[in-house]
């Protein structure tokens, strides 16, 4: 098997979160609980820092609607795309620290603050992790009808005999899209990254054929395939996806490289903390609902909960990831 980079989601180092100890209060903040707080008593916004029609888009949405559900607020989307969410966390550091402006997380920030490097603000002290919602698998996806290859063997064999020729739409420069490539490359498997306006514009251009094929995620493509619009040629997952059993593994395919997409809720840091617990808890509830997991399921995804401290770990390791391969 070649040489490659695997992503360990459980690590062990322990972040410390300014403002935060979470000695205080704990999970499982019901609406009752924060009766003192008067909270939530208004609309609450969601900050989606991607285009909409992606998969963060779609995960978001459906969140959104269970949340509405358990909390009788209203939840607004606000799609604050570019920069691979720097924009949209950008926009989080203008808000309130009420607890009313909800930040919907993945790695990106950690792309941008790694890539570009010229960044006003530490996202890991301008935001605080709340829950973990969902794990979304990294794929590479090419159309049916306009690439000419019929099976995954044949992508990388081609991909090997012709580096750096097979251009692969990414949902930006600085993305776990990109991070996909990236590794892939590291492992053997040489593709030129296209940067695109988000998941859904990479989606599109496969589709059409103005890309060779898309680095996408699960819950991009899972409604596609039915029809046979895409063929996936690789899952960057250590083990097959549940939900797509014939699609292979890079790993299968002789290419280390493993990595996906970890999304969460977060807030401002400075908001209490007894409301950081509160989104904790509901997150939590959340999971736990029959209807919203069968939603997941239509996306090929599963909730995948994890509370704020634990997460807080996790958004810490994998920004270090990103850090020591990008440097």
């Amino acid at each position: 098997m070649k040489k490659g980079i695997v992503l360990a989601l459980a690590v062990t180092v322990s972040l410390v979160l300014p403002g935060v100890s979470f000695a205080e209060g704990g999970p499982g903040a019901t609406p009752q609980k924060l009766e003192s707080l008067n909270y939530p008593s208004k609309g609450i916004e969601l900050v989606i820092p991607y285009a909409a029609g992606g998969a963060m888009d779609s995960t978001g949405r459906i969140f959104a609607k269970y949340a509405e559900k358990y909390t009788g607020q209203s939840i607004s989307i606000n799609n604050v795309s570019g920069g691979s969410g720097f924009e949209g966390a950008k926009y989080l550091m203008t808000t309130n620290t009420d607890g009313y402006t909800l930040f919907l997380s993945d790695p990106g920030p950690g792309f941008v603050r790694t890539g570009a490097n010229q960044v006003p603000f530490d996202f890991e002290v301008a935001m605080v992790p709340a829950a973990r919602i969902n794990v979304d698998s990294r794929l590479i996806a090419v159309s049916t009808e306009h690439s000419p290859f019929k099976t995954p063997q044949e992508f990388v064999d081609y991909a090997k005999a012709h580096p750096g020729e097979l251009k692969i739409g990414t949902p930006g420069e600085y993305t776990d899209g990109g991070m996909a490539v990236e590794l892939l490359k590291r492992a053997g498997l040489d593709l030129n990254a296209v940067a695109c306006n988000g998941s859904g514009a990479v989606r599109e251009q496969v589709l059409s054929g103005a890309l060779d094929g898309g680095a996408l995620t699960v819950s991009d493509v899972y409604k596609l395939l039915p029809d046979g619009k895409l063929m996936i040629v690789g899952i960057l997952s250590e083990e097959k996806v549940e939900a797509i059993p014939d699609a292979p593994t890079f790993r299968e395919l002789g290419y280390d490289a493993v990595w996906s997409t970890s999304r969460g809720i977060s807030l401002r840091a400075g908001t209490d903390v007894r409301i950081l617990w509160y989104w904790a808890g509901l997150a939590e509830q959340i999971a736990k609902d029959p209807e919203y997991q069968k939603e997941l399921a239509e996306l090929g995804l599963k909730p995948s909960y994890m509370a704020a401290e634990e997460y807080s770990q996790e958004v810490h390791g994998i920004f270090k990831t990103i850090q020591d391969i990008l440097k």
